[in-house]
């Protein structure tokens, strides 16, 4: 009876072992399970936030560079703005300064044209035009035609920037010999503006303007003083 006793209870401790074994096991296998799905729960949650990072960091790139373009293209507007209006004024001020420049240059072969016809000698240091000598060594006034054809000829013969700080219109006056088919013989400097560089323009634009235009008779003037100022053709 006793040894069935200590059997009954030796079944009944190794029972009890095996189910503690048991729940052992299963309580780790439990706790292995849910580590394992708090792992793949973390690891999703890392991507999950990953993912949102990169989202974060792409929309904020986009937002960054549709900025920029924004701001580009608002300052390419006001540039061409500027620059329209930058033209707009310089064609205007263009306009202004050839409308002047053609009512001067007119203004001024309508006072060569008058001198011409009232006697006056053509060429004055005040006009710039050209007095003329005959064969005989006479003093002649030359037609007024001639005399603004030939000034004309000169001006768009004659290059010079005119400073800015200019002031008046100083005089070059030129002795001019001219042979019989009007070509120049020889230029000599008279007397100077006062200014050397405008000296040497205007005498180039007097050996520009070879050969000479020939009178409305056909002729050539022996001898001419011309007088010429920078702010002539202006």
């Amino acid at each position: 009876e006793e040894k069935k006793a200590a059997e009954e209870k030796k079944a009944a401790e190794e029972k009890k072992a095996a189910e503690e074994r048991k729940a052992a096991e299963e309580k780790k296998a439990a706790e292995e399970k849910k580590a394992a799905e708090e792992k793949k729960a973390a690891a999703l949650r890392a991507e999950q936030e990953k993912r949102r990072a990169e989202e974060l960091k792409r929309e904020q790139e986009k937002k960054a560079a549709e900025e920029k373009r924004r701001a580009e293209e608002k300052r390419a507007a006001e540039e061409r703005k500027k620059a329209e209006e930058r033209r707009k004024v310089a064609e205007k001020k263009a306009a202004e300064e050839r409308k002047a420049a053609e009512k001067s240059r007119q203004e001024y072969i309508n006072r060569l044209r008058n001198q011409a016809g009232t006697g006056s000698e053509a060429g004055s240091a005040s006009t710039g035009a050209a007095q003329g000598t005959n064969a005989g060594g006479a003093s002649g006034g030359l037609d007024g035609g001639y005399v603004a054809k030939l000034s004309s000829l000169l001006i768009s013969n004659t290059t010079y920037q005119v400073p800015a700080d200019l002031i008046g219109n100083p005089k070059a006056v030129f002795i001019v010999n001219v042979m019989p088919d009007c070509s120049i013989a020889s230029v000599r400097l008279k007397r100077s503006s006062g200014i050397p560089a405008w000296d040497q323009a205007a005498e180039r634009g007097i050996k520009r303007s070879d050969p000479l235009p020939r009178k409305p008779d056909g002729s050539c003037p022996r001898e001419l003083e011309i007088s010429r100022g920078p702010r002539d053709n202006r």
